[in-house]
């Protein structure tokens, strides 16, 4: 088998896995924890969208390739595509 298969077989059945998830039966402490986590990778996110000098190259290059606009840099108006938008973010 294929590392692709495998990747793709572990992708599927997570997936399938969270999408069976009762959002009522999750512990009170997991829902928290996971709120947290989201949020504070929001708040990383932000806190370096092209604002901190670490950040310029990798929001350069992505301006840099002429990509189709899919999705927001953050912080910065402009909309490359998803993967340079990850990438920079």
């Amino acid at each position: 088998m294929s590392d692709a298969a495998i990747v793709t077989g572990l992708s599927s059945a997570l997936a399938a896995h969270i999408a069976r998830a009762d959002y009522a039966r999750l512990p009170a402490t997991s829902v928290a924890a996971t709120r947290r986590a989201i949020l504070d990778g929001i708040g990383v996110m932000l806190a370096a969208s092209g604002e901190s000098e670490d950040v310029k190259p990798f929001v350069a290059l992505a301006r840099s390739q002429g990509s189709t606009p899919q999705a927001d840099i953050l912080g910065t108006g402009e909309r490359v595509s998803a993967p340079l938008a990850a990438f920079a973010n």
